[in-house]
């Protein structure tokens, strides 16, 4: 039997034949579910374009980069990519959600997660750098405090806290003032492993780090305070502990108010200073990274009591005492001071 070749017929069994060569040689999935998954992310800033520029990598070792099969693994701060034809190798670091690789030659290269919109993605291009106060802990009374964000932008605009700034560096210092120009900040600097230290005039030193640090730092800072007064305090002591974590709590309740216009529900609870609230009514203009850190238990490791409207006033605010129990007595409330 004679074969008869013609070029459509060829070009279909090439076209054929690369396809199963790309399928074999991929050890990633099809059926890969969000369980699977380590992450997704996309290039978003450097500048040798030879680096990947989509990546998905699954907890068994295997992924897709840029449509290409691969498999991958860390070691000793080092994240390797195996391609079908060749190894890459960078150092790296996984800093909240964004994926950060530094090459051989020192560049660095910056990913963050592929289901950022495409808005996040710009801003996230224009970013210097994104940070949050971590000092103010070590001077509470109570295990209680609010956290500072601080962005700041290529253009020297910024936000700190949900409000535009603007800044500058001159002669080693940096400058920063607010939409009328007054001056809010200034002092020497260094920034030192992502961690941004500032120099005050008065000697004062303001640290930051990136948030997802921060709240780490903080989060096991307040749970240790929490703990000491809980174990060392007496009744006293611990009285006038819950008192000013009543008078805070309050604050941060009252600039949620300033902010859209009413106060969180019952159901909504105390939470909501912590985390933006989904049901409704949902704030209008929340604060990035909330308004409080955590909301803390009272000194006696009872969680305070909210009430909003309040059968007292607009909300109400209970620690329950040293006995927990309502009614008895001990209850100290936001409308007592």
């Amino acid at each position: 039997m004679t074969l008869f070749w013609n070029k459509r017929t060829i070009t279909t069994i090439v076209t054929a034949a690369c396809l199963a060569f790309v399928f074999l040689n991929s050890a990633y999935p099809a059926y890969a579910t969000d369980e699977m998954l380590v992450g997704r992310w996309i290039y978003m800033e450097g500048t040798d374009h030879d680096n990947p520029v989509n990546m998905e990598l699954l907890k068994d070792g295997s992924g897709i980069v840029d449509r290409i099969g691969i498999t991958w693994k860390t070691e000793i701060g080092r994240f390797y990519i195996f391609h079908p034809q060749k190894a890459e190798a960078w150092d790296y670091e996984l800093s909240g959600s964004t994926l950060t690789l530094s090459t051989d030659d020192g560049e660095t290269l910056k990913y963050i997660p592929h289901t950022e919109s495409k808005a996040e993605r710009e801003r996230i291009a224009k970013l210097v750098g994104s940070w949050s106060s971590v000092e103010s802990i070590n001077n509470l009374r109570t295990a209680l405090t609010m956290r500072i964000n601080m962005e700041l932008f290529k253009d020297k605009s910024g936000i700190i806290s949900g409000n535009p700034i603007t800044w500058k560096i001159e002669n080693d210092r940096i400058y920063i003032s607010n939409s009328q120009g007054e001056l809010l900040l200034s002092g020497s600097y260094e920034l030192s492993d992502s961690k941004l230290s500032l120099t005050k005039d008065d000697g004062n030193i303001k640290l930051f780090m990136p948030p997802a640090e921060a709240e780490e730092e903080e989060e096991r800072k307040l749970a240790a305070k929490e703990k000491a007064i809980r174990e060392t305090a007496t009744d006293e002591e611990k009285h006038s502990v819950a008192v000013a974590q009543i008078r805070e709590i309050q604050n941060a309740l009252d600039i949620f108010y300033l902010h859209n216009g009413f106060y969180p529900t019952t159901e909504q609870g105390l939470n909501a200073l912590v985390t933006k609230p989904t049901t409704n009514p949902q704030p209008k203009r929340y604060i990035e990274g909330g308004y409080m850190i955590k909301v803390p238990l009272d000194p006696w490791g009872n969680p305070f009591v909210y009430r909003s409207p309040g059968v007292k006033g607009l909300i109400d605010i209970i620690s329950y005492g040293p006995d927990g129990v309502e009614e008895t007595g001990n209850n100290i409330t936001n409308h007592d001071y």
